[in-house]
């Protein structure tokens, strides 16, 4: 898969800090997000990481739904026995971290992230977890 070229991100309008770029993956159904950098481009260490990280984000998005599942009651919220939608992945070479957002079906008005440290061979953990309405 390609990643967009520089020019076909856009910029936020301050809704994050540090602020970003992101740009839809063409035939992926979700976008992708990295820091801004100089002169309002995206941060090229970022997007190099990105070249890593989006070959390999349905092996991450299966450890984002298990992660998900330690802390919230599948069952009972109606997404045991579905696959999320990825709305967005994050990447952010400066602070070695790697997000995924998503949501289920089920809860269309919920999007849920999972942050993971990601290192430079590959290896990643989850840090954070969060739920913000979509």
């Amino acid at each position: 898969m390609l990643i967009p070229p520089a020019e076909n991100f856009r910029s936020e309008s301050g809704s994050d800090i540090p602020m970003r770029c992101w740009a839809a993956l063409p035939e992926t159904g979700y976008d992708l997000a990295v820091p801004v950098g100089v002169e309002w481009e995206p941060e090229a260490r970022s997007l190099a990481l990105a070249e890593t990280v989006v070959p390999v984000v349905d092996s991450i998005l299966d450890e984002a739904i298990g992660h998900v599942r330690k802390y919230a009651d599948a069952q009972r919220l109606g997404m045991a026995g579905s696959r999320p939608e990825l709305l967005c992945v994050f990447c952010d070479a400066e602070r070695e971290l790697v997000e995924v957002s998503f949501f289920w079906e089920v809860q269309l008005y919920i999007h849920w992230t999972v942050a993971f440290a990601w290192s430079g061979t590959g290896a990643r953990s989850p840090v954070e977890l969060s739920i913000r309405p979509r």
